[in-house]
């Protein structure tokens, strides 16, 4: 007999909310808005709004969309065509996983919080030396992971109940305290596009971010977690992870603005990178101690989010293979990871971020869509499919143009010939030139989902999207466990 599905509200939400902020406040996050305050200056105030529209609400609706299916992105990516979803969803658990963001969190945390502390091989310019201890660090890092992973009904209990509130309290302390000792200053880094037209460098910023991505990988946990609390029934589902999603996006928001405005108080200081003005700002407000605070606090934020892409990204291919079991596939996760953190692989990353940015622009397609499908009364069909289409085109022929191998000095004149043509489409220039033609591909695919609306129940089982909503059922169709 099942059990009475949950309708309400409780805590476990907003420990879920918490663990799922902690997730995505990877150190990117911590220093994306922290260089908007230092270049933004005087006009720091809508270069956050810019960034808080695409690096927050964009993660919001990315999981509010994937809630719409009871399988989350794996079932919603579907709908723009069986080959096609599954290609888009395998690319973008392979670049939020193992192939890229879990070896990039590695890496940088070793960089910016572990190494400062050792000074290994940094005054001695000892490159082995400094091999050797990334290798040591990945291997504890992963192995925390691992630990963190080894109940995976537990994660989302572990992340929230304890290492969110940790991380939540460093932060919300630095930036307090940053915000009464430290007075703003004229910055001596101004960029010309915060000063020329601030709102929009911070949508770029945040547009960068590429959470989007993100949040379709951790749609997966938080939505099957919901479902072993009870939550079953489509609408309690939706608000839940509406819920969830909405105290991640309200943590986002408030630590993102506090950093830019940490950022605009160490704006007159010679930084040579952003890590280091957040180091140098966390020693100016903590004193001695202040490198070792911060030092915490990435460590926290590369980990958290490391455990919650790798817990996303096994469930998701094992069950994507599920002959393959699951100690088996945290054991490729964590060999890869190894592997790209510590051999550099460069080639091998080169090409992965490619994918990643040819990924992007269809997946905002479809966390789009999707939203607007869940408010429809007649399914979208079409709209689905043509905008993701022309927008994975665009998106191809854009990263295309970009790709660079390392050892290369630029790009070849075919790529700069092709970037030209891409720069006539409206953002062309700022690599969103995908935007436009997917909108008219919205307009084309509703007109023809309005005038001939398909009925999927008709359409042959090879065309049929698994992932197009049910509006005549009350819940989700999860498989029953014997």
């Amino acid at each position: 007999m099942n059990s009475p599905s949950r309708k309400g509200f409780d805590t476990y939400l907003l420990i879920s909310g918490f663990a799922l902020f902690a997730m995505f406040f990877g150190a990117g996050n911590l220093i994306f808005p922290f260089q908007v305050g230092v270049s933004g200056g005087a006009n720091v105030i809508p270069a956050v709004i810019g960034i808080l529209l695409t690096g927050v609400l964009f993660p919001v609706a990315g999981m509010m969309a994937a809630s719409t299916d009871a399988y989350g992105a794996g079932r919603i990516a579907d709908r723009i065509g069986h080959i096609p979803g599954l290609i888009l969803t395998v690319a973008v658990f392979l670049f939020c996983g193992m192939c890229y963001a879990m070896p990039r969190v590695a890496t940088v945390s070793w960089e910016m919080a572990i190494r400062p502390l050792t000074s290994l091989g940094a005054q001695t310019g000892d490159n082995a030396a400094n091999h050797v201890g990334l290798f040591i660090y990945s291997l504890i890092f992963f192995a925390i992971v691992l630990i963190l992973l080894n109940r995976p009904d537990r994660m989302l209990d572990r992340i929230g109940q304890y290492l969110t509130p940790a991380l939540l309290i460093l932060l919300l302390v630095m930036i307090a305290i940053a915000m009464f000792k430290l007075p703003s200053v004229e910055t001596i880094h101004p960029d010309p596009s915060y000063q020329a037209s601030p709102f929009t460098a911070g949508l770029i910023t945040g547009y960068g971010t590429m959470d989007a991505l993100a949040s379709l990988v951790f749609g997966v946990v938080i939505i099957t977690q919901l479902h072993a609390h009870g939550y079953n029934e489509k609408r309690s589902v939706f608000r839940a992870t509406t819920f969830t999603a909405g105290i991640a996006g309200a943590s986002l928001a408030i630590v993102y603005t506090g950093l830019a405005f940490v950022g605009t108080r160490v704006a007159d200081q010679e930084i040579a990178n952003p890590a280091a003005g957040l180091s140098l700002a966390a020693q100016m407000i903590f004193g001695p101690i202040g490198q070792s605070l911060f030092s915490i606090i990435v460590f926290l934020a590369c980990l958290t989010t490391a455990t919650g892409l790798m817990g996303a990204s096994t469930q998701y291919f094992c069950d994507l293979l599920p002959k393959v079991h699951r100690s088996a596939m945290l054991a490729i996760h964590v060999v890869i990871s190894l592997l790209v953190a510590n051999l550099g692989l460069e080639n091998i990353l080169a090409i992965v971020v490619t994918i990643g940015l040819a990924t992007y622009p269809p997946a905002i397609c479809l966390i789009i869509i999707a939203l607007l499908d869940y408010t429809m009364k007649r399914q979208l069909f079409w709209t689905y499919r043509l905008s993701a289409w022309v927008a994975t085109l665009i998106g191809i022929f854009e990263a295309i143009s970009t790709f660079k191998l390392p050892a290369w000095e630029h790009v070849t004149g075919w790529q700069q010939a092709l970037q030209d043509v891409l720069h006539v489409l409206p953002l062309g220039d700022v690599q969103m030139g995908w935007l436009t033609p997917a909108l008219a591909g919205v307009a084309v695919g509703i007109a023809i989902d309005l005038l001939h609306p398909i009925d999927v129940a008709k359409l042959p089982k090879s065309q049929t999207p698994t992932g197009i909503p049910d509006r005549n059922s009350e819940k989700d169709n999860l498989p029953v466990e014997g």
